[in-house]
């Protein structure tokens, strides 16, 4: 069941559907907002669940997560019991862990987690150290069905997304460079977390990008082959009257002469060592602590009316 699709106990939805077409499809909506939209739910695994809470990349993309609050039974409260009863079902778990609840209030930690592997998806259980009190009554556990397939959950973008990295590779062949900076720090392509791009995982990483970053496109070879982690090049098209700012991967493409807001945050040490960003769009530059050359390029783009820029400070706490 798990396999094919996702429901709140009464209708079975097939994985690849959008949020949104949830939203109007399930009855018993209890709230949503742009990623994630709780139902009342019936039975699951055969479990009574109170809620199910669906969780998506945003309205228009698939749900990726369905998260079930699992109603309080007395005959059936104790970790096996509550693990025991996933495993009827799915089998014994991958892993299993005890935790320790430090809070004066137990029902706010979780004791216990069980989890269950099932080839592109992945089901889990967290039991609460004590019945937590919910909006729709009293629950002993979560218990969640995540889909990790984000090739298959992107498919039906790739195309879109393929045809614009396309463009962009064209635009750049009479790209007009406007700038070249060099940041303090490498800057990381997105999906992953450390500053490199193996060929291997591009079809994962633009995935990902369709998924939750799709005004995030790959940087044209023309430009990535000649800059270093930390540089940035911004440049535009005259033709297209677009302008794109570029790291060694990944890039942003904004209208030339449309009100175009960026955000300057600037994180001071505290507990942390603070940093300095710079978002335009789905793109994030991050650096060091009151980084001149992030201040640079705010200003850069403050000047040439390219964008206006609206600068946050903070304390890196």
């Amino acid at each position: 069941m798990i396999a094919h699709g996702f429901d709140t106990g009464d209708t079975l939805l097939p994985w690849g559907t959008t949020l949104a077409e949830a939203c109007t499809r399930f009855v018993g909506l209890i709230q949503s907002d742009e990623r994630s939209a709780k139902f009342a739910a019936g039975r699951f695994l055969g479990f009574d669940a109170l809620s199910a809470t669906l969780r998506a990349p945003a309205m228009d993309r698939p749900v990726m997560q369905v998260w079930y609050e699992l109603k309080h039974d007395p005959t059936c409260a104790s970790d096996e019991a509550l693990t025991e009863k996933v495993s009827r079902a799915l089998g014994p778990p991958a892993g299993q862990a005890d935790h320790e609840v430090h809070s004066p209030n137990p029902s706010f930690g979780v004791r216990h987690t069980a989890y269950w592997p099932d080839k592109s998806f992945g089901v889990g259980i967290s039991i609460y150290g004590a019945p937590r009190q919910t909006p729709e009554g009293l629950s002993s556990a979560a218990l969640y069905v995540d889909w990790q397939d984000e090739i298959a959950a992107a498919a039906p973008y790739i195309e879109e997304m393929l045809e614009a990295e396309h463009s962009l590779v064209l635009q750049a062949r009479e790209a007009e460079i406007l700038l070249h900076l060099s940041l303090e720090e490498g800057q990381r392509c997105y999906g992953l977390s450390a500053p490199d791009n193996p060929p291997a995982g591009e079809a994962l990483l633009r995935a990902r990008r369709c998924l939750r970053k799709r005004r995030l496109y790959q940087t044209p070879a023309t430009l990535a082959k000649s800059m270093q982690t930390n540089q940035i090049t911004i440049w535009r098209n005259a033709a297209r009257k677009t302008w794109c700012i570029s790291t060694k991967y990944e890039t942003v493409q904004l209208p030339v002469g449309a009100h175009v807001t960026v955000s300057h945050t600037s994180l001071l040490p505290a507990k942390g060592s603070g940093s300095s960003r710079l978002n335009a769009s789905d793109l994030e530059l991050v650096s060091i602590a009151n980084s001149p050359a992030i201040s640079q390029l705010a200003a850069f783009l403050q000047d040439r009316s390219l964008a206006s820029v609206a600068f946050f400070e903070d304390y890196d706490t």
